[in-house]
C-alpha cells in the first residue's frame, strides 16, 4: 500500500513541477490515497551524501564515456 501511494505521490508531484496549469495537475485515483496522505511526512526523502570522491569533471567524463558505450550497444 505504501508503494502505490509514493507511487501516486510522485505523479502528483512531477505534474505541479512540469509547469502545467492548476486544471492539468494529476489526481490519483486510488480511493485509499486521500486516506494515507499521513504517509506524506513518513516517506520524504531524507538528504544524502555521497560516499564517491570523483571530482564533478570525472563524472562527467565517466559519464559521457558511458553514454557512448551504451550507445555503440
Amino acid at each position: 500500500m505504501r508503494d502505490t501511494f509514493m507511487s501516486n505521490l510522485r505523479r502528483v508531484k512531477e505534474s505541479k513541477r512540469s509547469g502545467k496549469g492548476t486544471t492539468d495537475i494529476y489526481t490519483p485515483k486510488w480511493s485509499l490515497y486521500d486516506r494515507l496522505k499521513f504517509l506524506q511526512k513518513t516517506v520524504i526523502q531524507s538528504t544524502s551524501t555521497s560516499n564517491l570522491n570523483i571530482s564533478s569533471e570525472k563524472f562527467d567524463d565517466i559519464q559521457i564515456e558511458q553514454t557512448l558505450n551504451e550507445s555503440l550497444k
